[in-house]
Formats: structure tokens, sequence, C-alpha cells
């Protein structure tokens, strides 16, 4: 008696059984694009200060990026020695990633503070680490991880809508 072997479908075999295939929201058609909504009540920020409250990392993340403005790549590349020892009103510069302009940012008294409560969480990093790291490998986060960040945080207070890491920078206006 011999065996009979399963066969895997592979894409094309299902999309000749279904006619199309079709895409999920986080995968458009190519040529297309997604929408991010902005959070636009101020209440949804303050539930959602109040969600990050004992997570320094992350309320250091939504506050620096609801108040400077910052692309994700960019926010992702500051490092400890660009805001250590900066004081309320004082600025750093940074290079942005995708038009390679100088940026001069100011730090607000809620960045300050949300720096100073994550900088004091990891007293042992020295100048040259980035600011944002994962926790379980100690690596500079990526714009895709922080973007799950966000939408976690967004499902969590019961949020509708599509939300990303573009999100805190359209926050700011």
């Amino acid at each position: 008696m011999a065996k009979t072997q399963k066969k895997i479908p592979t894409l094309a075999t299902m999309t000749a059984k279904v006619g199309k295939f079709t895409q999920s929201q986080n995968h458009p058609q190519p040529g297309s694009t997604i929408r991010v909504e902005p959070i636009r009540k101020t209440k949804d920020i303050a539930l959602l200060k109040r969600l990050l409250a004992d997570r320094p990392r992350d309320v250091c993340i939504f506050i620096t990026g609801i108040n400077t403005n910052l692309r994700a790549s960019d926010l992702l590349s500051i490092r400890i020695g660009d805001v250590k020892h900066l004081a309320i009103g004082e600025s750093f510069t940074l290079r942005e990633r995708k038009t390679s302009k100088l940026r001069m940012i100011t730090i607000n008294p809620a960045v300050h503070a949300a720096m100073k409560g994550l900088l004091a969480t990891r007293p042992s990093a020295i100048e040259d680490d980035y600011l944002f790291v994962s926790q379980k490998t100690g690596t500079r986060l990526t714009v895709s991880y922080m973007s799950q960040l966000v939408k976690s945080w967004c499902r969590q207070i019961n949020l509708q809508g599509n939300y990303g890491s573009h999100v805190k920078r359209r926050e700011f206006a």
C-alpha cells in the first residue's frame, strides 16, 4: 500500500482557487497608501499618558514624540549624550534621516520630565547608547516595533482607528 503525500497549498494554488488574493490592511496594494489618523481628543492623550505612567521608556517615547514632531526614525536615533545634561528650554541638534537637514529640538517641561524618568532607570548607560532601547535585547528599537507599540497602546484604551508610529508626529499639529 503506497503512502499518499499531502500537498501543501501554495500561494499560486490558493489564488487560483479563490480567484483573487486579498491584501490585509497592513499590506496595501503596490502604489497605494495607508492613512494614519492623529489622536484628536485630549482625553485620549491623557488616557494614554495614564496607561504608560508606570513604563518610563514608553511614556518617554510618547511624550517626546508628540512634543517634538520628530519622525519615528529620528526619535529612535536620539542618544543619551544628546539629552542627558539638558535643562528645560535648552536644545540639541539632530540630523534628520529622511532629509539630512539639521534640526534644533528644544526640551519643554513634559519632555524633560519624561527623559529624566527614563534616564533614572538606566544609571549604567553610557552617553553613546541610544535613548530608546529594547528591554529584552538592549538594542535600539526599530520603527516597525515602535508602530506595534503605538497600535497596542491604542487598543488597550479601546481607541478605534488606524494608528502607528506616525501618529505622534500628527499629534504635534
